[in-house]
Formats: C-alpha cells, structure tokens, sequence
C-alpha cells in the first residue's frame, strides 16, 4: 500500500513542477471512475484549482503520508483509482519525459526527476553520450545546463537552454533524454 501511496505522490510531485515551469500546462487529476480536476494558473479558463491550492493538497498528503488526504483536499473523495495527467501546449512533450519550449528567443528543453540535485546532476553527467554541441561549427552556439530543485516537493529539475540553432536542437534533446533515463534508473536503484 505505502509504494501505490508513493508512486501517486510522485507523479502529482513531478506534475506540479512541470506546471510551474511549462508554460501553457496544466495538471489533470481525477479517479477512474469518478470526478476530475484541472491544475491550472491563475487566469487560464480551464483552472478548477490553482497551483498554490495544488501545492497546499500534495504538502499536506506528504507529511500525513497519505494519498486520501490529498484526494479529498482536491473534492476527489469517490471513485476508483487516481489519475494523474499532464496537458502540454503541442509540440512541447518530446517524449521520454523531457519538454522543450521556445523562451525570449532561447530554446529550453527539461526533465524532472525526484533524486536530489546532486544526484541528478550526477546521474546527468554520467549519462552523457554526446559530445557538448556549444563547440560545433564555425560559431559556437553557447548550451547553458542548470539544476533546480523544489525542494518542498522532493522534484528536482533539469534543463538545458541555447539558442534554437538546427545544429544542437537534436543533441541537446539527446542529452536531456539520456539524463532523463539515468535518473529513472536511478530512481528505481534507490526504490530495491
């Protein structure tokens, strides 16, 4: 019972983080044969909760360690099982569980992963199977990397921002989908 509890958290966890970083996202979360709501900020018309009522509910459930107090927190108090969903903008979910979105003339690609930011880090750079492409070709296109870490919510993210230029877009979503893999692995390493 107590890893189901865990896996739900998880997914909700994750899912607010990439709500507050993706723009346009929103976090789906319902029961299978009940009620759902919609995560979103503050202004978009699909918005049944805000992110800060979202945050409030997955800090209670955390610290009570229970996966009902963050479903009636939510009015999902009847129903099957919970669902966790996230809605991206087209185009932005690049699969593997890495995002990508264009932002003040600069691409960005993320994951998320509940390891600790030294340990994503870690697992990220060991990960790595390409060479960095800021040094290719006859002007180097500059690939920033950055860990930030929610800690209140156990999420840290990774993310990779450069300029949009065709000759990194596909190494760069090679290397986040690399250290998105290595902190999965990771991840279930520390669950055995």
């Amino acid at each position: 019972m107590r890893q189901a509890i865990g896996h739900h958290l998880r997914l909700a966890r994750m899912g607010h983080v990439l709500l507050e970083v993706l723009p346009g996202a929103a976090l789906v979360v319902g029961r299978a044969d009940g009620p759902s709501v919609t995560v979103a900020p503050l202004g978009d018309p699909r918005a049944d909760v805000l992110p800060c009522q979202h945050r409030a509910a997955l800090e209670r459930a955390l610290a009570a360690g229970l996966q009902r107090t963050y479903a009636h927190a939510l009015g999902l108090a009847s129903g099957g099982e919970l669902s966790i969903r996230l809605d991206t903008p087209t185009g932005t979910d690049i699969g593997s569980g890495v995002f990508a979105f264009d932002d003040l003339a600069a691409r960005r690609v993320l994951t998320t992963t509940t390891l600790c930011a030294e340990h994503a880090a870690a697992a990220a750079r060991a990960a790595r199977t390409t060479a960095a492409p800021a040094r290719g070709g006859p002007s180097p296109v500059p690939v920033r990397a950055e860990v930030g870490c929610d800690a209140g919510l156990g999420v840290t993210v990774l993310s990779w921002t450069h300029l949009p230029h065709p000759a990194v877009l596909g190494a760069v979503e090679d290397i986040a989908r690399a250290a998105g893999a290595a902190c999965a692995v990771e991840e279930l390493l520390a669950t055995l």
